[in-house]
Order: C-alpha cells, then structure tokens, then sequence
C-alpha cells in the first residue's frame, strides 16, 4: 500500500498492527513482543521500555516501511532519524544545488545527503506498507503458548524434556561434526576449554550450560566421529542445505543466477564470495538431498596439550573482551561472521586487508525487525544507494582502545538491534581467502613453496564460539 504523507514519517522496520492500534515489533529476552512508548493495556515495563510479550493465538497484521520521495525536483531516499528529523539521499549530483552534500561510500561512489524536519513544505513522501508475514510463523518457541492455555510453565526457546538420548539417528540434523557414544550420537564442538559433546537433554555425565547440555571429551578418550554434509539440487542449482525449524532447511550457494529463484544475498558484497540463501520446506518437491557421512579420526587425539580457558563468554561484557581479542586475528584476506544460531540473518562481520578492517551489519532489507535506531545510536554508518549495510572501518594496525569499540559495536547490533538473547545464542564461521597472483605474473618454485592456499574453515577459539 502506498501512501503520500506531509506529517511524521513513520520509522523503517517490522511492525504489527494488535487491536487496531500499531506497534513496533521487537525479539524480546527470548520472544516477539509489542513495543510502546506509552502505557497501555496488558503492557509492562522493562527498565525503560513498555513491552507486551505476544501469544501464539494473537491475531497479528505485520507489515514494513519503506520510504521514497522528491525533494526540490529531485528523487531520494528518505530515512527517518530518532529525533524525528529526515535524512534525505539522492543520486544525482546537481543536489548540490539543493544543499545536499557529497558523502563518499566506503566501498567507493558518491551519494549526496541533507537531512530536513519532517513537513518541511518542499519534500513529498510516499511511504509504501509492505505486508509481511510473522516472524514467528516458523518459530513458534518464540511466542507465548495461546493465551487460554496453561502459561504458568511457558517460556520462549523452552523444549520439552523426554527419555531419548543424544541425538535422533533418524533426525534430520545440522551439518556438522559428530561423535558416537555408546548407541548415542551427539553434537562435537571445540570449545576454549577443549571438545566437548552437547545435547539437548539432561543425561548422565552431563552439566547444563546456557541452554543446553555438555560434557567434556577427555584427553585420548576414544569416539567414533564423522561429519554430516548436507547438499543438494534446487531447480537446477548446487546447493549446500542446513536444516532449520519446523521441517524448514537453508539453501546457500555462490552460483548468481539464484537471484532469479527467490534467492538473497547474504555476507559480503564481493561478487567472488557472495553467498545467496533462501529458505524453503525440506519436503519441497523441487529439491533433492544428498548426505554424506565421512568417518574421521578423534580431532582432539593428536592436538596438543591446550592451557586451561574459561568456558563460554557468560555475558555480553566477556563476550566484547573475546571479540575484541579475536580481530587481531582477522588479519589480510580474514573473514568473520559472528551470527545467531537460529537465524543467521542476524549477523555481523569483519573483513580483514591489509591496512583496514571493515565491518558489516544488515539492515531492514536483510533482518526484517531490525532496530535501526539501536544501530544508529552505536555510531554505524547507514546504507547509501551503492552499500546496503550498515558499515564501520577501522585503520590497521589498531590500538586495544580502538579494537575494543569496535567490538562494542558489534555486540549493540547483535543485542539491541536484532534482539539475540546473549552470547550462548551465537555461533561463528571463519576463513581466509588464498593469495592472488597478478594476471601475467609467474611465480618460481620456491616462491610457491610459501604461497598461502588460504582456509576455507578458520578456527577462532578465543570467541568461545561454536563454528559452523
């Protein structure tokens, strides 16, 4: 629906109309809420915030903005600031005529920007509501059980406890590393303390830790362990498959021609690295799976002996400190993406070269409910017509200071702008990319001996992180 307004422009993002009225929509400490700025019924505070945790059974119209207009005769981009003001971008550079002033892409461009009040008499605003569907529709953990029912026991992201052990053999399960013990199979991670096995049920031998259950591996301790691969044919395309929730899988491929199968970029906008993902039913009859289960040997047998750490960043200020530490490794031709564990959507990620680091968050065009604001106020540099990411660049070789803030950056957009509950919720993928060698250039034998063939799989264990 589009709708030309003189008067306040609503903010991008998620929002709900509940009962007639209209909220924004917000991941809550683990669940989809309404939120307010004034009290209202059924509402309650939280610090400074009026927040209304929805129900499954809540009958809830969702829906984005979007906004364009001109300005002066011109077409631009209108996006809404916090304090109310509007912050116009266009293409053309005879804005300058207009007052609008050049501002120079990281990645390279122009665009031209002025920022107006909102009703300035020269600026039309067309604001279309784009109808989206609920993003719990395929989560119901993140939503209260129906308001009629028992909720005294109910709580966002809770599983249901049963007699099974470790992992289903016949389940559909992440790819991934794997142990078996006994007749049990369970999930092999590498922790700063070492490999542990983690399930989703308490069992003997087992501690609870976060929102799941662990054992550690001991030194020489003898498992059976492989990897699961899962790949597949999707209308023609190679793709890799990861099962998500509610019989729903992840398809990601670097092959372009996804973009004309409702496929979305995902990662790094560099065209010899982008990613394209697309969600869909694992039964959908246009795809087909392949899984590849590779034995391999214990991975822990001939490590070295490896110091004590701490366990898992327990909160967001350890985790900050990890992250942190963790870029002075993202050096030259390193990549980093630290991501949510159900919704890799939620990400950010840092791009090492040889003189900067260059960050990344999505915005609404990526993660639907994004807060915005939350990653105005962290100092992000917002989108232009040429990068659609939020960005932030940070000249190399760093002080702790300046790594620090950088860190704290990410870690605002992942907690307050994509609503990611705390650390536990996070995983992380790594990798190098090879050297290149210059068209028309040759390389001697020895030469070659040095030449670095790059990781397609980097571990970082000082994040504390699960890799994927």
């Amino acid at each position: 629906m589009e709708q030309e307004t003189s008067g306040p422009v609503p903010p991008s993002g998620l929002h709900g109309i509940f009962e007639g009225v209209l909220y924004p929509l917000r991941f809550h400490k683990g669940g989809w809420a309404f939120r307010s700025d004034h009290p209202a019924a059924g509402f309650t505070a939280d610090g400074d915030v009026l927040v209304r945790m929805i129900a499954v059974d809540d009958q809830v119209e969702c829906f984005g903005f979007r906004h364009t207009g001109t300005y002066r005769g011109f077409e631009v981009a209108v996006l809404p600031r916090p304090d109310g003001d509007l912050v116009l971008v266009s293409t053309d550079r005879s804005a300058t005529e207009q007052g609008f002033t050049a501002h120079e892409l990281r990645r390279g461009g122009t665009d031209w920007r002025t920022t107006v009040r909102a009703g300035d008499p020269g600026l039309r605003v067309t604001s279309v509501r784009r109808p989206l569907p609920v993003p719990w529709a395929d989560h119901p953990e993140e939503v209260l059980p129906p308001r009629g029912g028992d909720r005294s026991a109910a709580a966002p992201g809770a599983r249901p406890d049963g007699p099974a052990r470790g992992l289903s053999p016949s389940a559909f399960r992440k790819n991934g590393l794997y142990a078996q013990r006994g007749s049990a199979e369970y999930r092999l991670v590498r922790q700063r303390d070492g490999w542990v096995l983690h399930t989703d049920r308490p069992e003997d031998g087992f501690t609870r830790r976060h929102d799941r259950y662990v054992r550690a591996v001991a030194p020489g301790e003898q498992l059976e362990c492989f990897t699961l691969a899962h790949t597949g044919v999707f209308h023609g395309l190679v793709v890799r498959v990861d099962p998500g929730n509610a019989r729903l899988v992840q398809l990601s491929t670097r092959d372009r021609r996804a973009l004309e199968d409702g496929f979305i970029p995902f990662g790094f906008e560099r065209r010899e690295i982008q990613e394209y993902v697309r969600t869909v039913a694992v039964d959908d009859p246009g795809l087909s799976i392949t899984t590849t289960r590779t034995p391999l040997p214990a991975p822990w047998v001939q490590e070295a002996p490896r110091s004590a750490r701490t366990t898992p960043p327990p909160s967001w200020g350890a985790f900050t400190h990890a992250l942190a530490e963790t870029f002075r490794d993202v050096s030259d031709r390193t990549y980093l993406v630290v991501m949510s564990a159900a919704d890799p959507r939620r990400y950010v990620q840092v791009a090492g070269g040889p003189s900067l680091l260059h960050a990344e968050a999505p915005g609404t065009d990526v993660v639907a409910d994004a807060d915005e604001d939350a990653l105005h106020a962290a100092d992000w540099a917002p989108p232009g017509p040429a990068q659609p990411s939020w960005t932030w660049e940070l000249e190399q070789p760093a002080a702790g200071a300046d790594l620090t803030a950088l860190a704290e950056r990410c870690v605002k957009a992942l907690r307050h702008a994509y609503g990611i509950s705390g650390p536990s919720a996070l995983v992380y993928r790594a990798w190098r990319d090879p050297e290149t060698m210059l068209p028309g250039e040759t390389w001697s034998a020895e030469r070659m001996e040095t030449y670095d063939r790059g990781s397609s799989a980097l571990a970082l264990p000082s994040l504390g992180l699960p890799a994927v």
